[in-house]
This record gives structure tokens, C-alpha cells and sequence, in this order.
């Protein structure tokens, strides 16, 4: 009797590790759309926990100024973005359409592009995103979606790229475009 008992506490334990171990894939992405951005590096990292789960942690980094004019003009998009999100997948993960949600901060200095204005700061908020996963082969993927977040920002808005005269500062809730993929994933 004792033995039986051995031999379902080990099959069942053997169950339940052959399920999970299944389940654990991985993944590295990056956005070729955030490439367009003013040359924005970046990467997401992910990690299947169930059929239809996956967390993920990314990442969004942007050091350039690009010079204008011969004038001394110049514009950017810097910023150091990072999240930490779920998806989950309706048919299996790293397949078919998602729904996702993250945690986001980022720290900006944006300006030159349209107007002088340049704004620097840093935002904390939250994230939606929705897409779909187009499988090329067994370890690749492309994947389409669009997302937006919100949250709350602290600023400061000088009038031009170089001058530092602060036209304003303070602190103001957004919502805003955030996610506009075109990602091409690696699975492992």
C-alpha cells in the first residue's frame, strides 16, 4: 500500500512538472517601428507561464539628437522607457491574437520636431495593447498591434532644444498613443 501511494505521489508530480515545463517558453522581440522613431532601440522579453499567459518585461531607448540646420537647430526624442506587462492568448501563447496589459515609466526629453518647444520630464502610468501573431516557423514570429497608455506625468517645457528658459512646468494626468507594433519575435 505504501509503494501505491509512492507511485501516484510521483505520477502525479511528473503530471504537473511535464505540464509546467511545457508551458515555459520564451521569447525576445523588437519593434521595427520603433526603429522609425528617431532610431528608438528596443527589446521585449517574454516568458509563457500558462497555455494562454505569457509576462513580459521591455525596454525603449533613445540617446540621439539629430541637428537641424547649419543654423544650430536641433530636435530629439530621447527617452529610457521600461514595462513590465501579461498578455493573455486565446488559442496559445505566442499565437494568434493577444489582449495585454503593462505597468510603464518612462523619462522623455522630446522637442525640436514640430515647434521649438522642447519637453522634458518622466511618466508612470498604465497600458492596454491588442495584436496578433503571425507564426513564419517554428521560432519566429511577426506580430502586429496597437496600444495606448495613461497615467500621470511631472514636466518641465523650455522654449527651445538649447536655450533653457523654462516655458512651463507641473504635473498633469494623459492618455496617450503607445504602441504601434510591428514586432518581429524570436521564440525558444
Amino acid at each position: 500500500m505504501d509503494t501505491t501511494i509512492k507511485k501516484w505521489a510521483l505520477a502525479t508530480a511528473l503530471c504537473f512538472l511535464s505540464t509546467f515545463s511545457h508551458a515555459q517558453k520564451y521569447s525576445v522581440g523588437t519593434n521595427s517601428l520603433g526603429y522609425a522613431n528617431l532610431l528608438t532601440i528596443n527589446a521585449e522579453f517574454g516568458l509563457a507561464v500558462a497555455r494562454n499567459w505569457s509576462l513580459s518585461l521591455g525596454g525603449k531607448y533613445n540617446p540621439f539628437i539629430f541637428n537641424a540646420n547649419s543654423e544650430g537647430g536641433q530636435f530629439q526624442n530621447k527617452q529610457m522607457t521600461l514595462s513590465a506587462g501579461a498578455r493573455y492568448w486565446p488559442f496559445y501563447v505566442y499565437s494568434g491574437f493577444f489582449y495585454g496589459a503593462k505597468v510603464q515609466m518612462s523619462t522623455f526629453n522630446q522637442g525640436g520636431i514640430i515647434s521649438d518647444e522642447t519637453t522634458e520630464g518622466d511618466a508612470l502610468g498604465i497600458g492596454l495593447l491588442f495584436g496578433y501573431s503571425l507564426l513564419i516557423n517554428k521560432w519566429l514570429n511577426l506580430e502586429f498591434g496597437a496600444g495606448f497608455w495613461g497615467g500621470g506625468e511631472k514636466y518641465t517645457v523650455y522654449a527651445c532644444p538649447r536655450c533653457g528658459r523654462i516655458v512651463s512646468k507641473g504635473k498633469k494626468a494623459f492618455i496617450a498613443p503607445n504602441d504601434a507594433m510591428l514586432n518581429l519575435v524570436f521564440t525558444f
